[in-house]
């Protein structure tokens, strides 16, 4: 069912009269007050921290044209948006903690419509019938592969409790099969949402760094560049950023590292290889395109001699757009203008590395805060880079679950000399966006791939 009819803002129509049967706002908006119940209702989506579960009745879970995935989240589409979807709130009575997939029973309610979507005010205490969902299995790396993931660990700042930095090490170490480069987003600075001007994360990553040791007896450094005071976004006060950790038994890094300042450039060596003026900084920092938003993070690491170039991304949210259930229909997405931006500043410097050396193993990953087959992720496809995520089963091309909406905001990009030469695999590990214990709002992705031999470049 369509979200709503294409007629721009709704409340200047007058004499629209609604089609309940065609569109999910006008069968929602139809209903608003009354007492509602659904006989069978099978969840979508974890309860949340705002005690709200996404729900269809179990009768529509397999409806033509929706696409399911194991856990029983629902999967966004191009123009498949899932509109039979409610949220069932617990201002009136409290809501179970389940995960996706949960069968519930007696959920009766008043609906309503707040925040920029219906929701069922419980009105009777709800009954679990089955919460099945367990994590993903653990992931493994078979000898000689290198192993690198992707992980938006939810605002990890330096005051969190040692239980949550615990628990972050220990899924990374458990679930991702502790991997030997990790590019992690959403790192907050050593005094978290303290507003205090500090800007370091060291403490932050010092004390994760000390945790994958610890569970893992291998050594695991840094990398990382703390931005300028309130400047990317993000939690007032928290300056998140994206950081790299690397196992340094297995992974080289050089360095330098630039300052907030301080602009990565790319040439050609004597050698014809590339060659950085950093061994990690920021890409174009001072671009408009970034104004209130991450950086890029550029690092050259070296495996076993061989450079292997990774970009860290966390582009603008999506979270000042108007909601799916809003006035306007079809919804506007403003802020798909400033990803758009983003990415073609981040093709250019990849198109700029694939012009001195066309074999190049680089890796562009991180949360850009859009779907696979968005329009703003145009620019990396054109540079000659290959979204792993579009080799995945499409009932697993998912990151984030957003109200029981499963979507893939993580990629993982690779380049046409790793994508020929080293084997790559991409999973995304299902451990979070399902479940409402997560230890973030995120899955991780994990690439695994060859480390080509030296001499086996084409002529």
């Amino acid at each position: 069912m369509a979200i709503g009819p294409a007629v721009g803002d709704i409340k200047i129509h007058p004499g629209y009269r609604l089609q309940p049967a065609a569109y999910a706002i006008d069968f929602f908006e139809a209903l608003e007050g009354m007492r509602v119940a659904i006989d069978a209702a099978q969840s979508v989506g974890p309860r949340n921290r705002h005690g709200e579960i996404p729900v269809v009745a179990t009768a529509q879970a397999g409806m033509a044209g929706i696409v399911t995935a194991a856990s029983g989240g629902l999967l966004v589409g191009p123009g498949r948006f899932n509109g039979h979807r409610i949220v069932l709130d617990d201002r009136l009575r409290p809501t179970p903690a389940v995960h996706s997939g949960a069968r519930l029973e007696g959920v009766v309610g008043v609906l309503d419509y707040s925040h920029g979507h219906y929701k069922l005010q419980l009105t009777q205490s709800v009954t679990v019938v089955s919460n099945p969902l367990t994590p993903a299995a653990a992931a493994t790396t078979a000898p000689g592969r290198i192993a690198l993931a992707s992980y938006n660990v939810r605002n990890l700042g330096g005051d969190a409790d040692a239980a949550r930095v615990t628990a972050v090490a220990a899924q990374i170490v458990h679930a991702l099969g502790a991997p030997h480069l990790l590019a992690l987003q959403e790192i907050q600075d050593d005094d978290g949402v303290v507003d205090s001007g500090a800007v370091s994360a060291d403490a932050t990553l010092a004390r994760l760094s000390a945790e994958l040791e610890a569970l893992t007896g291998r050594p695991y450094r840094y990398v990382g560049v703390d931005p300028i005071d309130l400047a990317d976004g993000g939690a007032p006060g928290a300056n998140i950023r994206q950081a790299f950790l690397y196992d340094s038994a297995r992974i080289g890094f050089a360095g330098p590292v630039g300052g907030a300042r301080d602009a990565v450039r790319v040439r050609a060596g004597p050698d014809g290889r590339v060659r950085l003026n950093l061994g990690a900084g920021r890409l174009d920092p001072t671009h408009r395109a970034f104004t209130h938003s991450r950086k890029p993070l550029v690092a050259a690491f070296t495996i076993d001699g061989q450079p292997l170039l990774v970009v860290n991304n966390h582009f603008n949210s999506k979270g000042a757009d108007p909601p799916l259930f809003g006035t306007g229909q079809p919804p506007a997405l403003p802020s798909a203008t400033q990803r758009l931006a983003q990415a073609r500043v981040v093709g250019r410097f990849v198109a700029d590395v694939l012009a001195i050396d066309p074999e190049a193993l680089i890796v562009v990953t991180g949360d850009f805060n859009d779907f696979a087959f968005a329009d703003t992720l145009a620019p990396l496809h054109a540079a000659g880079l290959f979204n792993l995520t579009d080799t995945l089963p499409e009932t697993q091309r998912y990151t984030y679950n957003h109200e029981g909406n499963l979507q893939a905001l993580d990629h993982m990009f690779v380049s046409p000399g790793l994508r020929a030469r080293g084997a790559p695999t991409y999973r995304v590990v299902h451990v979070n966006a399902d479940f409402s214990d997560a230890v973030s709002d995120h899955d991780p992705g994990l690439l695994r791939f060859e480390l080509p031999a030296a001499g086996a470049r084409p002529p």
